[in-house]
């Protein structure tokens, strides 16, 4: 799947994984206990963009969010940096088990530090656009 090579990606920049010691990239929400920081992604939108000659799917967007968690707002601000280096830019292949092919990845948009009086945590939400084919 796409999203288990992003996680790849990401978690395997060098800045990232400092950072998230016990792991990240999880589906929508953080597991209960999760220490921090750590980060989340969802899907917002994946359309067809058109055809591809070589693959089956054709040429995809994906619009995905991630979210950085953290204890402090510089915990979120410093893994959304570190996200951002990591996936910015990116062209090449993922190591997901749909040998998918990125055409490019785009940061498009990133929101303040927002501060959970309830969970004494703050968050950052950071958005990307990806161009991929894959080969089902």
């Amino acid at each position: 799947m796409t999203e288990n090579g992003i996680v790849q990606l990401v978690q395997g920049n060098a800045a990232v994984a400092a950072l998230c010691t016990s792991g990240g990239g999880f589906l929508a929400e953080l597991p209960k206990g999760q220490p921090l920081p750590s980060w989340t992604y969802q899907t917002i939108s994946n359309v067809p963009e058109g055809r591809a000659l070589a693959s089956i799917g054709g040429l995809r967007r994906w619009h995905v969010q991630i979210d950085c968690f953290g204890y402090a707002a510089s915990d979120v601000i410093s893994l959304s940096e570190a996200v951002i280096q990591s996936l910015n830019g990116f062209k090449g292949a993922l190591s997901d088990t749909d040998k998918t092919s990125v055409d490019s990845a785009f940061w498009i948009d990133s929101h303040d530090p927002e501060f959970d009086s309830v969970s004494r945590t703050w968050r950052r939400v950071i958005e990307f656009e990806v161009f991929y084919t894959s080969q089902f």
